[in-house]
């Protein structure tokens, strides 16, 4: 009797399942879990890790030669604006300048024969043209004579009185005279001729020589600086932080002037006055950094900063951050973002960008070192909105999302898709920019369902 009852049971128990299944389409495994879309705001802060850098770094090369004899100052010394750094034997740029003065005095000796060779010349131009004057002259009344003679000769000749000898003689003579008159007049037209040139030869010259004296000079003045300029001060208008030296003393170190290659370096020294960290940051983060770049500048520009995330009424720009060193601990330093590298760095398939960051001025500003590595956080970035949680939101193809829901007129039957635009997530919680109300209820967990067997 047992075994019939439990027999009809089991018949009951099929029979209710198999018309169930046949009306539902599926059999209920287990329920799903729901979560409602409310207001909220997800904070999602951005950190990289960065080397401390100087603001700008500055080589010291020499404008003397000669060999190293002093050398005060060591790596990692902060030196003020005028203070002896090296120090250079002065003897061969003393021989330079000695031989630049010789040659200065032998400007002088030229330039004072060149005037003495200019002024005679121009008082030989006016005599020269006098002599050649009167030659002409007396050649030219010789010829006056001598036509006279020959013409009286002539007129005895005519009478037959005359004698053919002196007849002759008077002829040569007054022919004579004539080639006379001719060479004077080349000669005064000659001294006409040379002498203003010779005056503007010798010109020339005077000037030549002055041009001559004024680049010996300047070689001389040239010699002394660089006889100065053995020693080497920091000429930067800050202090600097001496970085590396590279000679050492004894040394022979090159000019950088009379030098092709560039003379010899001597150190770097390092600004310290405004340092700066260099920030890697990951591929993921760079755009909003970019943006925070971006809205910084435009607070600036207007002069509407904002209040900053996690501070109570503090008024902070967006492109301002924090850091921190790992050898400064208990020091925390601001900064501004000043640059985003367009290149990127990969190490080990790691890809992240520079960031280039000016710290404020701090009172343990000096305590920061070149190279010292950090923290840098940057301001969290922040939305307010419709929130879900993040296992809520599947992505699909092409960057869009969506969300499954219950059908409201079926909620045991399949979910609904809806289409949503999401904004910022913390791996938690997602904004919902569209595509919900808010009390909408989304699936966190799709619920599980035995599919019915067609048969």
């Amino acid at each position: 009797m047992k075994k019939i009852l439990v027999l009809i049971v089991v018949v009951v128990v099929i029979v209710g399942l198999w018309w169930w299944g046949s009306t539902r389409g599926s059999l209920l495994e287990e329920e799903g879990k729901l979560a409602a879309a409310r207001p909220g705001r997800v904070a999602l802060p951005i950190s990289a890790s960065g080397e401390a850098r100087e603001f700008q770094r500055v080589e010291i090369k020499v404008e003397a030669s000669g060999t190293v004899v002093e050398i005060p100052v060591k790596e990692g010394d902060i030196v003020e604006p005028g203070q002896l750094l090296l120090r250079i034997d002065q003897e061969e740029e003393q021989r330079n300048v000695d031989r630049a003065q010789a040659s200065v005095d032998q400007a002088k000796e030229s330039l004072a024969i060149a005037q003495i060779a200019y002024e005679q010349a121009a008082e030989d131009e006016t005599l020269n043209v006098e002599l050649a004057r009167a030659a002409f002259d007396l050649a030219q009344a010789r010829v006056e004579y001598a036509e006279f003679e020959y013409n009286h000769y002539k007129s005895l000749d005519e009478k037959g009185v005359s004698n053919p000898i002196e007849m002759w003689q008077k002829l040569t003579s007054f022919k004579t005279s004539k080639a006379e008159l001719a060479q004077a007049r080349v000669e005064l037209k000659r001294a006409e001729d040379a002498g203003p040139r010779t005056v503007r030869s010798t010109g020339r010259e005077v000037e030549l020589a002055k041009h001559r004296l004024e680049a010996a000079k300047f070689a001389l003045s040239d010699a002394q600086r660089r006889l100065r300029k053995t020693k080497v001060a920091n000429n930067y208008p800050k202090p600097c932080r001496v970085v590396r030296i590279y000679v050492s003393q004894g040394q022979v170190v090159s000019s950088a002037i009379t030098v092709v290659g560039g003379g010899t370096p001597l150190m770097e020294l390092a600004d310290i006055s405004a340092m700066e960290v260099e920030a890697q940051v990951d591929e993921s983060d760079v755009d909003e950094v970019v943006r925070m770049l971006a809205e910084g500048h435009e607070q600036r520009e207007s002069g509407t900063p904002t209040t900053a995330p996690g501070e109570d009424g503090e008024l902070r720009y967006r492109d301002e951050v924090e850091v921190k060193f790992d050898a400064l601990p208990e020091k925390t330093f601001r900064g501004r973002i000043m640059d985003v590298a367009h290149k990127p760095r990969n190490v080990a398939q790691i890809i992240t960008y520079d960031v280039r960051i000016r710290l404020y001025d701090h009172p343990e500003m000096s305590s920061v070192r070149l190279g010292m590595q950090g923290t840098v956080d940057f301001a969290p970035v922040s939305e307010e909105g419709l929130c879900v949680p993040y296992e809520a939101v599947e992505r699909q193809e092409r960057g869009r999302y969506l969300v499954r829901m219950p059908d409201p007129a079926d909620p045991r039957g399949e979910p609904l898709e809806r289409q949503v635009q999401t904004g910022l997530t913390d791996g938690k919680k997602v904004i919902i920019r569209e595509g919900l109300e808010p009390g909408e209820e989304v699936y966190t967990k799709l619920p599980t369902r035995i599919e019915r067997e067609e048969g």
